[in-house]
């Protein structure tokens, strides 16, 4: 007879907690709950101290509506792109203290929300590069602790750029300088920044220098560091005036007004930087319910063409919960099929984001859904083809696509209805970043474009070009696909130039000697003519008359 996952562990208050079991009842994999065994959804789920060494596919759809999940203290060895499939809600992520050596490339690209990651206590030895790689760019990322691991290489400009991120520990690890500059130089938005005791104690060597060189970095040294002030190896590149640590100050001198704390990792056994109370206390990202509107205007033309303020006031009960302690409020005659009228194709909104892949082929049509497919996989992708003139692209279609099928087909129920306002409210919000920052690179590359109409910006350009090469000399040898463009066709531009330079310095000198070939040999030509008179004169001389 098998056990009921909620006679095993611990289910309550929309927890499954699976902690502290004796050993010979220590989960092997992620357990999946009987239908109907728990009345009601878990939020946070506990799988600490077991003996789980991998994820098979589609265990994360029986949560969906999981928000914190830790898996600490088990066996897994390796993550995937699939290793977190289905948990599209989820905030805090904790993998300390397991045998993780390799991370593939796009491994959290399913979390579009995800808040914070915990790493610490692995055998990663790098960071490779695209392991923050994600179509969302990972908008909401703003802790990591890559604390206590053999860690030396770190190759991701995914994870330099993260837009949203302020905390990243790198204690107990073997990262480079390099890395430092490099954090120093991207990381616009980092607050704090936790580095191994040896390399914070050479900062300390300098403190002076470096906080008068950018005044927003600030070193915290304790006593410990002051004390002992060993000779460390990259002594030399740190007191050079004119090296790449003191360029990277100064290009994040000029790039961010961000003030940065820079620290010595603490001797503390429990070093994951954010507890999972922090979280879940954590303030939400709106401020009142005008901004959660304001985010939804990004994501409502793509749920009914009706009346967008019919769709607003369906919403409102369900907004109204984010500002409530008492979740009762919520109007119970909301249901899911007044929330998703049906969706037509419609072309008065499009959204395209070019930065975030290319679409994929049509799906088959209704008639040829597989027979296997529940009706909420059928409505998922029957929405998916007909939002397919609306949104272009593949990955932001597919996120919409499942958020109005989730919400159709769940949040009915009034045990869900607060996690549904969470999530629409942060796919709004989500859709908000990513149109602002599409449209800070169009307004960008057109304020480029008219400044190189006029002459003074192609003066100008000059010495700025000349700084940037100083910069993009010590910058990551890997770039995010496409960001490199302009520099490979500039790069192009000047081979093909000084090509053309040589090829003319070379028919120059070709034709030089070719003239002066002609005139030697005219010059020869003209003695040769020249001494063969004089031997006809001196044979037959000229006749007296």
């Amino acid at each position: 007879m098998n056990t009921g996952i909620c006679e095993l562990c611990i289910c309550q208050n929309e927890t499954l907690s699976c902690t502290g079991l004796p050993s010979e009842k220590r989960l092997l994999r992620v357990p999946v709950p009987e239908p109907n065994e728990y009345n009601g959804t878990f939020t946070v789920l506990n799988f600490k101290g077991n003996s789980i060494s991998y994820v098979e596919e589609n265990t994360w759809k029986a949560y969906p509506w999981a928000e914190k999940l830790i898996l600490s203290d088990n066996h897994l060895t390796e993550l995937h792109k699939d290793s977190f499939e289905g948990l599209l809600s989820l905030q805090y992520l904790d993998l300390s203290c397991n045998k993780i050596q390799f991370i593939e490339r796009r491994t959290f690209e399913s979390l579009p929300f995800l808040n914070f990651i915990n790493l610490r206590c692995n055998l990663i030895i790098e960071v490779g590069f695209g392991t923050f790689q994600a179509w969302h760019g990972m908008q909401f990322l703003h802790k990591i602790n890559l604390d206590h691991n053999p860690l030396t290489t770190v190759e991701d400009s995914y994870l330099f750029k993260l837009p949203a991120l302020e905390y990243l520990d790198l204690g107990t690890t073997q990262v480079s300088l390099t890395t430092v500059e490099n954090i120093l130089r991207m990381m616009l938005k980092l607050e704090k920044l936790i580095l191994p005791s040896h390399m914070a104690c050479c900062l300390c060597q300098f403190k002076s220098t470096i906080e008068a060189v950018c005044k927003t970095v600030k070193l915290h040294c304790d006593s410990e560091c002051l004390r002992n002030a060993t000779r460390c190896s990259e002594e030399a590149s740190l007191g050079a005036a004119e090296g790449s640590f003191m360029k990277a100050l100064q290009a994040r001198k000029k790039n961010t007004s961000t003030e940065l704390t820079i620290e010595p990792e603490k001797a503390s056994s429990d070093k994951s930087g954010v507890s999972l109370s922090t979280v879940l206390n954590e303030p939400l990202d709106f401020n009142d319910e005008n901004d959660v509107i304001s985010a939804l205007n990004y994501i409502l033309p793509y749920f009914s063409e009706g009346n967008l303020g019919d769709i607003e006031l369906t919403l409102l009960p369900f907004i109204k919960l984010l500002f409530s302690n008492d979740p009762s409020t919520a109007d119970s005659a909301v249901t899911a099929d007044n929330l998703m009228p049906p969706v037509k194709q419609t072309n008065e909104t499009h959204w395209e984001y070019h930065h975030m892949g290319t679409d994929l082929p049509s799906q088959p049509n209704g008639s040829s859904l597989s027979l296997h497919s529940s009706p909420g996989d059928q409505f998922e992708t029957q929405l998916n083809q007909q939002l397919r003139s609306l949104i272009p692209n593949n990955d932001v279609r597919g996120l919409i696509s499942h958020v109005i099928r989730t919400l159709k087909t769940d949040c009915a129920e009034p045990y869900v209805q607060l996690a549904c306002a969470k999530l629409i409210s942060r796919t709004g919000l989500l859709m908000k970043l990513l149109s602002e920052q599409q449209e800070v690179k169009v307004s960008k590359a057109d304020w480029d474009t008219d400044q190189w109409k006029t002459e003074n910006y192609i003066n100008e350009s000059t010495e700025v070009q000349s700084e940037q090469k100083e910069q993009e000399s010590s910058e990551l040898t890997k770039e995010v696909p496409g960001y490199g463009y302009n520099n490979k066709l500039i790069l192009a531009i000047s081979v093909t130039v000084v090509v053309m330079i040589l090829i003319v310095i070379f028919s120059l000198i070709e034709v030089r000697t070719t003239i002066n070939s002609s005139f030697q040999n005219i010059f020869c030509l003209y003695n040769r003519f020249k001494t063969h008179k004089l031997k006809i004169e001196s044979t037959f001389p000229p006749t007296a008359t």
